[in-house]
């Protein structure tokens, strides 16, 4: 979750073993899985049409990690890709402009990861077993499993063939409708079985293969009379599994007492953030303080926004205690008292955070008034309000 490319290239050679700058737009918030599918469907002419971040910022920024990743010793490899709704091999278009095609198209491989052309050529399995990742990637279910077929006969014994037809079984079997009472069942078999053979066989391309898994199981679970806000049996951790904050957002809002509940919370609060919708992933924060500091504590450390770790530092080095931090925050950030309204209080009991609110909204006589009603409540928070006037 960092918009900054070279921590973003470190963490996915880490991850993944490669550098995607398509990924890297996926996991920044600049781009959408929901809109990347949607171009992989061939529903949308350019992919740079739905990409969040000025094309000037974009090229700085995408040069700056060609530079970067250089210091890896990778290997720069064209990404073949093509659509998901038809046959055909002809590659997507992904800008008007030749040199941003030719940035976001590649794809930076370690040395060892780098097919070598003479094995290829000493080796046909090693090409059929390629051609089938590449078949299940594009979700080509009937080619994937004549490819099989064909590793089979080349090299009966190989040691990864039952992990393939189970890929391949799942992917067909998905394509039935599920039915509420094995929601449970089917999430557990996706997490605990799917998912660690996909990463394994597939690597980067592992979240395409099992987007329609998650989008099937979200779409039961919202369908659902039990869904369960306190776990993953709720439709909103599917939707964040496949990336669609869009759904994350509209599912969580669209539950009864959300305000209350930190799991759901926590999650909204990332869903904003992917929607480049800074104030609202703060407030949410806020509300999370308010309603359990420890988890929120807990949960606020796993965040990789940097600016948001670094002003949760920021604060930590302050004498102040964990429940303290949506009044800081606002102290940091006070433009967001425009987006705070009364029933941002009536749905979180923070009696220190609405005297800042008046406080920073007060003038004359009354923002003397509130100045001692802060010294009551909070004397460090005063002096870090006074620091800043």
């Amino acid at each position: 979750m960092t918009r900054d490319i070279c921590e973003a290239i470190e963490k996915q050679i880490m991850e993944l073993g490669c550098y995607s700058p398509i990924e890297w737009l996926l996991q920044s918030g600049y781009l959408q899985y929901v809109d990347y599918e949607r171009w992989r469907m061939e529903e949308l002419p350019y992919l740079e049409d739905s990409i969040l971040c000025p094309t000037d910022k974009l090229l700085s920024q995408l040069n700056k990690g060609e530079h970067f990743a250089t210091q890896f010793n990778l290997v720069i490899q064209t990404q073949s890709l093509t659509s998901w709704q038809s046959a055909s091999a002809m590659s997507l278009k992904i800008s008007r402009d030749p040199k941003l095609s030719r940035l976001l198209a590649r794809l930076w491989l370690r040395q060892k990861d780098v097919p070598q052309m003479d094995l290829f050529m000493d080796n046909p399995s090693v090409v059929t077993e390629n051609k089938l990742i590449n078949a299940l990637n594009n979700r080509e279910l009937a080619k994937a499993q004549s490819l099989l077929d064909q590793l089979d006969q080349q090299v009966p014994n190989h040691p990864q063939l039952g992990d393939y037809d189970r890929l391949i079984a799942y992917a067909q079997h998905i394509q039935k409708p599920l039915a509420a009472d094995f929601i449970r069942e089917e999430l557990e078999r996706l997490k605990t079985t799917i998912l660690p053979v996909a990463q394994k066989l597939l690597r980067q391309t592992t979240r395409d293969y099992v987007a329609p898994a998650w989008r099937r199981l979200a779409k039961a679970l919202t369908d659902s009379a039990h869904q369960d806000s306190s776990s993953d049996l709720h439709a909103s951790y599917a939707w964040q599994q496949m990336q669609n904050w869009g759904e994350v957002k509209n599912t969580i809002i669209n539950t009864p007492n959300y305000q209350q509940q930190p799991i759901l919370l926590a999650r909204l609060a990332q869903a904003f953030w992917y929607l480049q919708r800074w104030d609202q992933c703060l407030l949410c924060w806020c509300h999370l303080f308010g309603l359990d500091a420890k988890f929120s504590a807990e949960e606020i450390e796993h965040q990789a926004d940097a600016r948001l770790l670094l002003m949760w530092h920021d604060f930590k080095e302050q004498e102040l205690s964990d429940e303290d931090f949506p009044a800081w925050l606002l102290l940091q950030e006070p433009g967001l008292i425009h987006h705070i309204d009364n029933q941002f209080f009536e749905n979180a009991d923070q009696p220190l955070l609405e005297v800042l609110v008046q406080l920073l909204r007060a003038q004359g006589d009354d923002e003397m008034e509130w100045r001692r009603q802060l010294q009551k409540l909070n004397p460090t928070l005063l002096r870090v309000y006074l620091e800043g006037v």
